[in-house]
């Protein structure tokens, strides 16, 4: 995918909304029921390497992980 005539932080804020709303629709979506466990972890793992890759705050890893852990 291209994206011309955006600034390097403008193509990140982008990059950031959509993570943000893929996280959103995947937890919309989710059953009611709990995660299994290995779920929850790979999930995790893929939330922490959005914040190593700077999509995502430390604090927007800290709150998703609550939610999963239901904390």
């Amino acid at each position: 995918m291209a994206a011309n005539g955006f600034t390097k932080a403008e193509v990140k804020q982008i990059k950031e909304g959509i993570e943000k709303g893929k996280l959103e629709v995947k937890r919309d979506a989710a059953p009611t029921q709990a995660q299994p466990a290995s779920s929850v972890a790979d999930e995790l793992k893929k939330l922490k390497e959005l914040v190593e890759d700077g999509v995502i705050t430390t604090e927007e890893f800290e709150q998703q992980k609550r939610k999963m852990l239901g904390n």
